[in-house]
């Protein structure tokens, strides 16, 4: 799947991600802004800005392979935080 513990991703609830609105589509996919507080065991995060990528079809794999290494290789540039599925099925 993905290469070795550089690459370690979360799932995320989707009941997590609040206040989701659509920003734009694609031929691949559709964009969407939210709210994420993370749940941390012994305290509180601040909540912040997440985008969402809702992808139509199975390519999500090859695309979230991408980001990882890009984030891997450039955190300042993109945070990949995790994975999350909606309540329809099969939607990543």
């Amino acid at each position: 799947m993905l290469d070795n513990n550089k690459y370690q991703l979360s799932w995320i609830p989707y009941k997590n991600l609040k206040s989701i609105e659509e920003v734009g589509s694609g031929g691949f996919a559709k964009i969407y802004k939210a709210e994420f507080k993370p749940r941390i065991k012994n305290g509180s995060t601040p909540g912040f800005t997440v985008a969402l990528k809702e992808f139509y079809n199975d390519e999500y794999f090859n695309e979230l392979r991408a980001y990882m290494k890009i984030g891997a290789d450039n955190p300042s540039f993109l945070r990949c935080y995790g994975i999350s599925k909606t309540n329809m099925e099969n939607i990543f």
